[in-house]
């Protein structure tokens, strides 16, 4: 509500520079510039993209979503990597060690 007291304090301010000072504003003149800022403000918003999505903003938003799940990919191509590695060095310790528990059951069998 301040904000609006605000702009309707710099719409009156700037009305009457135009008329050359003077003090009189018109209801007219002040609905008027308020629907110029309103077009304005709804512009920048759908600029922003706070409006529908349409043009550019629509093309920006799709290709954000296609950078969001090309890097999803390419993080489960890593982690997939990743396991892949983890398990064959796991399945190489595994053989390893049951290779030395077969050699250490076949020296006690010679005893």
């Amino acid at each position: 509500s301040s904000g609006i007291n605000a702009e309707y304090g710099e719409l009156e301010r700037r009305v009457r520079d135009q008329r050359g000072g003077g003090s009189e504003v018109t209801i007219r003149e002040l609905a008027d510039e308020i629907r110029r800022l309103q077009r304005e403000n709804a512009a920048l918003a759908q600029e922003r993209g706070g409006g529908s999505p349409t043009g550019k903003s629509r093309v920006t938003k799709t290709y954000l979503k296609f950078i969001r799940a090309e890097s999803a990919r390419k993080a489960l191509v890593f982690q997939k990597q990743y396991l892949l590695n983890l398990l064959s060095k796991a399945r190489a310790v595994e053989s390893a060690a049951l290779s030395i528990l077969e050699i250490k059951r076949e020296r006690k069998r010679r005893r």
